[in-house]
């Protein structure tokens, strides 16, 4: 099964589209098999952006190790700057097969003083496009079935917006986790990113680039490397996104603004295997815009529908082991998004 595509052109002119709701329905919907995922295709300018954009990323990522340490920032859980080996989403495992860059896109300077070269203009300029392109995205307000405009007015209006540059390190012989002989349910497939869900809003995704070790950007040597998805029925799926899409994934504070008509899907990131031919010192660059409610912003379910409603035991079951459920962060209505958020930081830091 392939992802659920729509083009840009639909979006702006949704009167064109009959079945434009049949196809957000079929990425987002309700269904037992449904990935939590949408991609948008024909974005204008899109491919010339994207490619500066995730070469810019893997030139940061291999920017030194000692002037990357001075733009972390402990006290946030590592959730502004540099960010690598701090997150911790599978039990006892930390996350050192990624290295991350955040920013605030709408009100943020993109990189600091400290790697300015040839960054800011650029980045400056990408960032606010990729950002007008997600607002564009009302995909979400259609959705919204109980609050009117409730999703859309988030992503509109709320400057607590999160960017994330994302830099997947070579995976050695010595940290491949071998998948031979293994049935696929037993297989890994989070050596590059451990299952979790996301917890803000929506998620916009960049489709990936890899880069071999001269830093020349090559294609993906390994067909089973990249995005995994665990459908609501805990159907493993390969998500590839197409080369000219963005790709939009739902998050857990919609889950809880729908009451659980929209659900957050556990994913995960499958490393190259760098046993395998032409994939030895390859690496993977990625960049997704985290669409949130601002810090104080209301937690609150639909009238007439119950926390266990929002959350969806049934879709639980089929978690990977070390996904966090919803309920174990999320305390009700009384907690706001920032209070949420922090929650969410102190289980995986």
């Amino acid at each position: 099964m392939t992802i659920v595509t729509i083009s840009y052109n639909e979006l702006n002119s949704p009167e064109s589209s009959p079945d434009l709701l049949e196809k957000i329905a079929q990425g987002f919907g309700s269904d037992d098999d449904c990935k939590g995922i949408v991609a948008i295709t024909d974005v204008p300018d899109y491919s010339q952006l994207r490619r500066k954009s995730l070469h810019l990323t893997h030139a940061l990522g291999t920017t030194p190790s000692d002037i990357l340490q001075k733009l972390e920032d402990p006290d946030s859980y590592y959730s502004v700057g540099w960010s690598h080996g701090k997150e911790k989403l599978e039990a006892d495992k930390y996350d050192t097969g990624k290295g991350s860059f955040y920013f605030n896109p709408l009100i943020d300077e993109p990189i600091p003083a400290i790697l300015k070269r040839d960054f800011d203009e650029e980045m400056t300029e990408e960032k606010a496009k990729f950002i007008e392109i997600a607002k564009r995205m009302y995909v979400a307000s259609k959705c919204d079935s109980y609050q009117e405009n409730k999703l859309y007015d988030v992503i509109d209006k709320s400057l607590c917006c999160k960017a994330r540059l994302l830099h997947y390190f070579p995976v050695s012989v010595d940290e491949h986790e071998t998948n031979e002989g293994k049935s696929i349910k037993e297989q890994s497939f989070s050596d590059w990113c451990g299952w979790h869900n996301d917890h803000g809003s929506l998620t916009g995704l960049l489709p990936a680039m890899y880069f071999n070790e001269q830093g020349e950007e090559i294609s993906c040597p390994d067909p089973d490397v990249g995005l995994y998805i665990k459908a609501r029925n805990g159907e493993l799926f390969h998500a590839k996104i197409p080369s000219n899409a963005l790709a939009f994934q739902i998050g857990e504070t919609s889950q809880i603004h729908t009451g659980g008509l929209l659900q957050a899907t556990p994913h995960a990131v499958r490393g190259c295997d760098p046993t395998k031919d032409g994939c030895k010192g390859v690496s993977r660059e990625a960049f997704a815009v985290f669409m949130e409610p601002e810090y104080f912003g209301s937690m609150e379910i639909p009238k007439g529908l119950s926390i266990e409603e929002a959350q969806k035991k049934d879709c639980e079951k089929h978690f990977p082991k070390n996904v966090k459920t919803l309920r174990s962060r999320w305390t009700g209505s009384d907690m706001n998004f920032g209070e949420f958020s922090e929650a969410t930081f102190a289980a995986f830091y």
